[in-house]
């Protein structure tokens, strides 16, 4: 009889704790949900600067995808991830009722940033697109032109010192790279050092978009710019990897916010790096989809996940 009551109180507290976890997991995935859902929501975003960092989904390397949207609604979108995450990129777009692009944006074609357009042109008005000529024909390249001839899209190849607006208040200075040189064969860092760097701005709000710059294009931009460079949240280059990132590059730009747009765990020391010097970080692989909103004076900065 007494073995009896032991196993009955046993499956009692066994029935409780498996409950609770439950109840724990029910709510783990209630709370994404609701943050996944605050990112694709835009009834808020009317009069506001909005920047979102897509976290696109693959086994391999999915790259970068950044949409802007200014307060009147223009929109730009800077680079589309993998051929692989083309698809994903324009449920989202979607499910944010994006139906157009005013500005499409490559910041040098490497398949990671330029791959996903393959998937986009064609199947979405582009009203503009801007690239750096950077004249590597990488397959990824060479796919991108040809679309881009096909569709007959309104091309525009931008460089240092180029502006431009979304609306009447963001304004993007093009930083990076200035003129470049035809050539033979470009190496992979050859690239990433003419990949575009770009400056928002927005009433007290900044934004340095670096792409995949290393650390010598890092230098080369503090000895043009000097405290130019200040800004309150930096896109950290080339997926928080250690060819860029540099402490004088950091001290420099002196953000208060960084994102890391990365699916692959490669920028753990680069995270602690900016963190010890008191910069609040995000990462799409931690974080999920990241949002940044903005009305010049006050902003919101959060991740899907958190």
């Amino acid at each position: 009889m007494k073995v009896n009551r032991i196993s009955f109180v046993l499956l009692v507290l066994m029935l409780i704790m498996t409950l609770l976890n439950n109840e724990n997991n029910l709510f783990t995935v209630y709370a994404e949900q609701s943050q996944e859902h605050s990112f694709f929501q835009t009834d808020s975003d009317a009069g506001k600067l909005t920047i979102r960092y897509f976290n696109l989904e693959d086994s391999h390397k999915s790259g970068d995808a950044i949409l802007i949207k200014g307060p009147e609604g223009d929109t730009m979108l800077i680079d589309s991830g993998t051929f692989a995450v083309g698809d994903q990129l324009s449920e989202y777009l979607a499910q944010l009722q994006v139906h157009s692009l005013d500005y499409s944006v490559a910041s040098h074609p490497h398949h990671d940033h330029i791959g996903g357009y393959q998937k986009l042109i064609g199947n979405i008005p582009i009203r503009q697109f801007l690239l750096p000529d950077i004249p590597a024909l990488t397959e990824a390249n060479k796919k991108l032109q040809q679309l881009l001839a096909e569709h007959q899209l309104h091309i525009e190849y931008i460089k240092k010192n180029d502006q431009f607006k979304l609306g009447e208040e963001v304004f993007i200075e093009v930083l990076h790279p200035g003129p470049l040189e035809s050539k033979g064969k470009w190496s992979t860092k050859e690239i990433n050092e003419s990949a575009l760097v770009l400056k928002v701005s927005y009433r007290n709000h900044s934004f340095l978009l670096a792409s995949d710059i290393y650390k010598a294009t890092e230098k080369q931009l503090i000895e043009e710019y000097g405290d130019q460079l200040k800004v309150d949240f930096l896109h950290i280059p080339h997926h928080g990897h250690q060819t860029s990132s540099s402490k004088t590059f950091i001290k420099q730009v002196s953000p208060k916010y960084a994102v890391i747009s990365s699916n692959r765990s490669k920028w753990k020391k680069v995270n602690q790096m900016y963190q010890s010097e008191g910069v609040k970080t995000y990462i799409t692989e931690r974080d999920g989809h990241i949002k940044i909103t903005s009305d010049g004076q006050e902003f919101d900065i959060s991740g899907s996940l958190k």
